[in-house]
């Protein structure tokens, strides 16, 4: 029951992204972006370039880590991570329409093969408008290294040129975030993200708004190795975990502009979630779904400068979400995202008929 309430309340809530005035392009890299010009600015602010055709070279990395939590502060955390390579290819904006081709290419930057094999597939779709965006992501691994193997052994990479690795580990998030911002007339979440829009000058927002998250992860064994078991509750030796949070947040973004052109942007947006969650042990038991309020946030960072023709910079942001403490220990997952690019604008020389309605 608990578990339908969860999920009629978030679809019916994130229904709101079937409505929105865009078209809708998938990329090769199943990602969508959706953007709408049409809300009235402050032009002392806020630059515009619909009316130009922008050719983005990008480079994209995606992973989800989980986090064993020891309840002994002197004894580190167990941190597993996938094995992921950067996505690299183009983007082309124009107007509402955007596309953009990403293929992750293993022998260029990000993968390494000391770390063991992940397979990933993803979906996202995204809207970004003057005063909401929102987003939703799902997204599968299997294949898992452990990033603290010293943790197992302290001269670990003394004895071996590898890390430890579970291909039996697999996860599936699905995530879904909607946001509202207060002072859009001046300040512009596109600019920061896209560049179909120019920060003139610094500009910051209160943002509010609410986000659903799924985790699902299992395993064969578990993820505490057997060399850690002294070390580790027997109530952390999970082998499985779903975990449901339906969260409110609220919290604050800002665009630093530096000689018209460069910029620094930051936010942070916490969050306090219903959570359900349960989990499967080594010992084959199994939790009940339980309920608590718990802290979740969304931190982001970009920088970049954004030319009259060129433009290029990079993004990055985490999406944290806790499970709450029981029986002596606990499970975290975040997400993040990294994005580089470089592009340059180009006056349109004719019209695109089903682009240029008007």
């Amino acid at each position: 029951m608990f578990i339908k309430m969860y999920l009629l309340v978030s679809v019916s809530f994130f229904v709101v992204l079937l409505p929105l005035k865009a078209v809708t392009f998938v990329n090769a890299d199943d990602s969508i972006k959706q953007k709408s010009p049409d809300t009235p600015i402050d032009t002392g602010y806020i630059g515009s370039f619909y009316d130009r055709l922008c050719i983005t070279m990008v480079g994209v990395q995606k992973g989800l880590n989980m986090v064993i939590h020891n309840p002994d502060p002197k004894i580190d955390n167990l941190r597993y991570r996938p094995n992921t390579a950067y996505s690299w290819g183009v983007g082309v904006d124009y107007k509402w329409f955007s596309l953009e081709l990403t293929r992750p290419i293993q022998s260029f930057f990000g993968y390494d093969p000391k770390k063991g094999t992940t397979k990933n597939s993803s979906l996202k779709l995204a809207y970004t408008g003057k005063k909401t965006w929102a987003s939703i992501i799902g997204t599968y691994y299997r294949g898992f290294y452990i990033s603290n193997p010293t943790l197992l052994d302290e001269k670990w990479f003394e004895k071996y040129d590898y890390y430890p690795y579970r291909r039996d580990i697999s996860t599936f998030m699905l995530f879904a975030d909607f946001k509202y911002a207060f002072n859009s007339t001046k300040y512009s979440h596109m600019a920061t993200l896209w560049q179909l829009e120019h920060q003139k000058r610094s500009a910051g927002s209160l943002v509010t708004g609410l986000s659903f998250a799924l985790f699902e992860s299992k395993g064969k064994w578990s993820y505490v190795p057997d060399q850690l078991w002294d070390r580790f509750p027997q109530e952390t030796r999970y082998k499985g975990s779903t975990m449901i949070d339906l969260s409110y947040n609220v919290g604050y973004v800002h665009t630093f502009v530096f000689k018209k052109r460069s910029f620094v942007h930051l936010g942070l947006v916490p969050g306090i979630a219903l959570q359900a969650r349960k989990v499967s042990l080594m010992d084959y038991s199994s939790d009940k779904f339980q309920e608590q309020l718990v802290f979740s946030y969304e931190a982001r960072i970009a920088l970049g400068y954004n030319g009259t023709h060129y433009y290029f910079g990079l993004t990055s942001s985490i999406n944290e979400f806790s499970d709450f403490y029981v029986k002596g220990g606990y499970l975290s997952f975040n997400y993040t995202y990294f994005r580089i690019y470089f592009g340059r604008r180009f006056k349109m020389p004719f019209k695109v008929p089903f682009i240029d309605r008007n």
